[in-house]
């Protein structure tokens, strides 16, 4: 028999946990979408790089939710490691986030200016 890794009082946070990797994996095909656009394509081979890594961070992310969903779903980590996992990984999208926002805020402006 599998050891039980949830408590009652600990579904309450997993519910929670579970509602922002949901909500996060939205988020992330969101920005994926957004950088993905006409506006955000590169003129430059500098804006080409940035663009790439950009995606490749994005893609990695939605992977990493993914599993963050299947290990939620399958009890693979107590409760308070995966609020700490979930916690880090909420981070770094945050991180990511930021980051294309000034991207794609630079792509804008350059638009604008041409």
């Amino acid at each position: 028999m599998r050891p039980q890794f949830y408590t009652s009082s600990s579904t309450s946070m997993i519910t929670k946990l579970s509602r922002k990797l949901d909500q996060n994996q939205k988020a992330i095909a969101q920005c994926y979408m957004m950088i993905s656009s006409y506006i955000c394509e590169p003129q430059t081979y500098a804006q080409f790089e940035e663009l790439s890594a950009l995606k490749e961070t994005a893609k990695g992310l939605k992977v990493s939710n993914e599993q963050l969903i299947l290990d939620l779903k399958s009890e693979k980590q107590d409760a308070v490691t995966f609020e700490l996992l979930t916690q880090k990984h909420l981070q770094e999208f945050y991180d990511f986030s930021l980051d294309a926002a000034v991207y794609i805020k630079t792509m804008k402006h350059q638009r604008v200016a041409v």
